[in-house]
């Protein structure tokens, strides 16, 4: 295992999550995918699928230091037993899903208006428009 920075993507499913590879070979970093079942909570180890820049391995590895929240599931104690664990402000996107267009609205009110791509809140005749 290689001792580049690692990043937990906290999810349900032990599975690669698509379109995080390029971001983490940019940034030389490491993903380690964590799913609640497979945290060792004595050891402060997780079992899981790590992106080491080249392929998805499995690996028995340190809970990694700050995760990204993917997980929605019934056991919202899960990630404020991690907060505990990892200590505050290591789990971004603790409380909720981001709400793409709430965002892309507080983005479109401040400098970065310019750099936004032109979006549209889903509606069925939206997407036959965009079609």
């Amino acid at each position: 295992m290689s001792k580049k920075v690692q990043i937990g993507l906290l999810s349900p499913f032990f599975l690669p999550l698509a379109g995080y590879e390029e971001s983490a070979r940019h940034l030389d970093l490491d993903l380690v995918m964590v799913t609640p079942n497979r945290i060792n909570w004595k050891s402060q180890e997780v079992y899981g699928l790590i992106y080491n820049g080249q392929a998805w391995i499995e690996d028995n590895v340190p809970l990694p230091r700050s995760l990204y929240n993917r997980y929605y599931g019934p056991k919202p104690k899960i990630v404020s037993r991690l907060e505990a664990a990892l200590g505050k402000n290591k789990i971004f996107n603790h409380i909720t899903r981001f709400d793409k267009w709430i965002i892309h609205q507080l983005l479109a009110k401040s400098t970065l208006k310019a750099y936004l791509p032109a979006t549209a809140l889903y509606t069925p005749q939206q997407l036959t428009h965009y079609l």
